[in-house]
């Protein structure tokens, strides 16, 4: 039950002080120990942990870090 997961987590986040945020994010950098994601709307929210998780985008947000990525748009299977 994949939604039921999903409110879980959620609410597990939220309840351990979590912020939920929705935006398209434009860029990644790192700087003193935290990441900051530019947002499409010209936000910028910084923290000390990130996930991303963009599908294949992920690899055009990582790549600027140093991080290869190996994804592909077809499936979103990695390859290895």
């Amino acid at each position: 039950d994949l939604p039921r997961l999903a409110s879980a987590l959620t609410s597990a986040f939220e309840r351990a002080g979590g912020t939920m945020r929705c935006g398209a994010v434009e860029s990644l950098s790192v700087a003193d120990n935290l990441t900051t994601a530019k947002l499409a709307d010209g936000e910028h929210l910084s923290a000390d942990a990130v996930v991303v998780a963009a599908g294949f985008a992920s690899a055009d947000l990582l790549r600027p870090l140093g991080h290869k990525v190996p994804l592909i748009a077809e499936r979103g299977y990695h390859l290895q």
